[in-house]
């Protein structure tokens, strides 16, 4: 049991410092903002996935965004708000860069591409 015990002691530490960042994030400006977006675009799961989409809704992602460690939903939601931006973001995942003309619209080539960033191979 004591297992069990420490996984759920860890989960509940990581949520608490996921809420931590979400609300540092409210008061922030956008330069800390993005450095939290960066950090949380590693840890957060579905529960957390609407304030994420908030939170990066509030930063101008233009340039390169380095997304290495991050998941693919969170990924994805980057690729959603930069296309519904027009912004030129470049897509750094390890040692590889993806800079799209466009970036596609919700659907299967979006997932594509963002197999694509996490394997490095397009299908």
């Amino acid at each position: 049991m004591k297992l069990k015990n420490d996984y759920s002691t860890q989960e509940s530490e990581q949520e608490n410092m996921i809420d931590e960042f979400f609300q540092e994030a409210k008061r922030a400006n956008e330069e800390r903002r993005k450095e939290l977006a960066l950090i949380l675009g590693c840890v957060i799961n579905k529960s957390e996935a609407e304030r994420f989409t908030s939170l990066l809704k509030t930063i101008d992602f233009r340039g390169t965004v380095d997304v290495t460690g991050w998941n693919r939903a969170s990924v994805k939601t980057l690729l959603q708000i930069s296309r519904d931006r027009n912004n030129d973001t470049t897509i750094k995942y390890g040692e590889r860069y993806l800079s799209p003309v466009t970036l596609p619209r919700d659907g299967p080539l979006l997932d594509s591409f963002v197999d694509a960033i996490f394997t490095g191979e397009w299908t």
